[in-house]
């Protein structure tokens, strides 16, 4: 037989384990949240860091020689890149994305940053990186490029001090 105390503190354990099960789930849940944050954030520096390892390769190949992207992992946050010289009075007529054309104009034009890359995924949905050597055509500043199917369509050249950033017809 339960004494009346016991019976009165029975709903408060039930209670007290209900508290707990719905802190783990919400914990959980963001920890989740948070780590599926994170993997895009790598990924996205993954690729950073492999579009600079091209660009090196690049500049230590031979004069004239041209490399495209194809083997460039793209991430699926990523909707498009532009390599863009702010010093170089830029136009933003071969931005396709014309939210990223809008935020890319706020960047003061002293900026060293040469590398644009935008997708509604990113934190803050467009990122910059300054990468050596990397300049756009004279053709057209900045060069940009849609990622389809995880590729875009812009090809390095040697150009002996800098890498050009092309795009390919």
């Amino acid at each position: 037989p339960m004494k009346k105390g016991q019976l009165l503190g029975q709903p408060f354990m039930y209670l007290f384990y209900a508290i707990a099960a719905i802190l783990v789930l919400f914990f959980g849940a963001k920890l989740v949240g948070d780590y599926i944050d994170f993997g895009k954030k790598v990924n996205t520096a993954d690729f950073v860091i492999d579009f600079e390892g091209i660009v090196e390769d690049v500049y230590f190949d031979n004069y004239g020689s041209v490399v495209s992207l194809d083997n460039l992992r793209i991430p699926r946050e990523i909707q498009e890149i532009c390599v863009i010289e702010y010093n170089n009075n830029p136009g933003f007529g071969n931005v396709d994305i014309e939210n990223f054309a809008n935020l890319m104009k706020l960047k003061p034009s002293t900026t060293k940053d040469n590398l644009a890359i935008y997708g509604e995924n990113l934190e803050g949905k467009i990122q910059f990186y300054k990468i050596d050597n990397l300049v756009t055509s004279s053709s057209g500043n900045p060069t940009c490029s849609l990622v389809e199917n995880g590729k875009v369509n812009i090809k390095l050249s040697n150009r002996g001090d800098f890498i050009t950033a092309l795009l390919i017809n």
